[in-house]
């Protein structure tokens, strides 16, 4: 009897065991199934709740440019001419017209400065060129820039300053890109909207992106698209992969009915970059004597073929 008696003590310390083991184990299953309670956040009265701001540029037009080397954005009532001249592109919210820089006061004006830039990066140029400003007189045209810091546009480091052929007030930024120096330039001047359209400018800069590519089509940078041009003439500009046959090509310049004043060649200022599959700088120089008050300077492409299908020109209005 007393053996009976241990053994269902036993029994039942190893039951009330299992039990509270199992109690245990169920709880703790419970515990990690239980969802936790959501917290509410009360908002006061009156709190506006921040939303995802708004492109304000979305709508805007898009320009590209393959000469210089990029592409942008600007307001759909906005005109952009680069017609006017060879080495600016004026972006003005006027009306559609022949920009100049003297009409482009508190408009947007982006210069090609240079398309053959030695200097590795933006500071290197720019520490060179800002020590050679004068800073009571300016550049040998009297133009004073005053730096005011370093930024980024378009992925690029990029200086930005005042002064220059906009006003105190004006801005400038020098970029550089592919070895082309661009300068984006808010002009003030005399211009009462120039505080008005800092935004648009800012906004602008901040869909300006640099593309790679080779242009369509030559281009002449010397002389100006319907300048006065004189005896000898001194032309200068690029021309596309293609243009050129062992480094030269054909041009000559015209009187406003076709015929011909003079011919000459331009040439490679770079040995070797007629075959470098990339737009190639040339120059030339051609001695003419016309009576004619305005004709056209006409280049083409080299086409020792003599293909006509090949063949290919371009022209620029000049005056004599």
């Amino acid at each position: 009897m007393k053996n009976r008696g241990n053994i269902l003590v036993v029994v039942l310390a190893v039951f009330l065991l299992a039990s509270v083991s199992a109690a245990g184990y169920f709880y703790l299953q419970y515990r990690r199934i239980k969802p936790e309670p959501t917290k509410t956040q009360l908002v006061p009265s009156g709190t506006l709740i921040p939303t995802q701001a708004r492109d304000k540029t979305v709508n805007w037009k898009e320009y590209t440019n393959s000469r210089f080397g990029f592409k942008l954005k600007y307001p759909d009532s906005w005109y952009v001419d680069d017609k006017s001249n060879n080495n600016y592109v004026f972006i003005n919210a006027e009306k559609e017209k022949q920009m100049t820089l003297a009409s482009s006061s508190g408009n947007i004006v982006i210069w090609l400065m240079s398309e053959d830039v030695k200097a590795k990066t933006i500071d290197d140029f720019m520490d060179n060129f800002m020590s050679s400003i004068n800073p009571a007189t300016g550049t040998k045209e009297n133009i004073v820039y005053k730096y005011l810091n370093k930024t980024t546009v378009g992925g690029k480091n990029a200086w930005l300053t005042t002064g220059g052929c906009c006003g105190s007030n004006g801005k400038n930024i020098f970029v550089l890109g592919d070895r082309k120096l661009l300068v984006i330039t808010l002009e003030e001047i005399t211009n009462p909207d120039f505080s008005k359209n800092i935004p648009i400018y800012d906004q602008i800069l901040g869909t300006f992106k640099f593309i790679e590519g080779t242009p369509e089509e030559p281009r002449v940078t010397v002389p100006v698209a319907n300048s006065k041009v004189t005896n000898p003439l001194t032309i200068s500009g690029t021309v596309p992969p293609g243009w050129m046959f062992e480094g030269v090509f054909p041009l000559k310049l015209t009187d406003a009915t076709g015929k011909v004043i003079a011919e000459g060649r331009g040439k490679e200022t770079v040995p070797g970059s007629w075959q470098s599959g990339k737009a190639a700088v040339f120059s030339a120089k051609i001695t003419f004597s016309t009576t004619a008050k305005s004709g056209l300077l006409v280049l083409s492409n080299d086409n020792p073929g003599g293909d006509p299908a090949k063949l290919k020109s371009f022209s620029i209005p000049v005056n004599f």
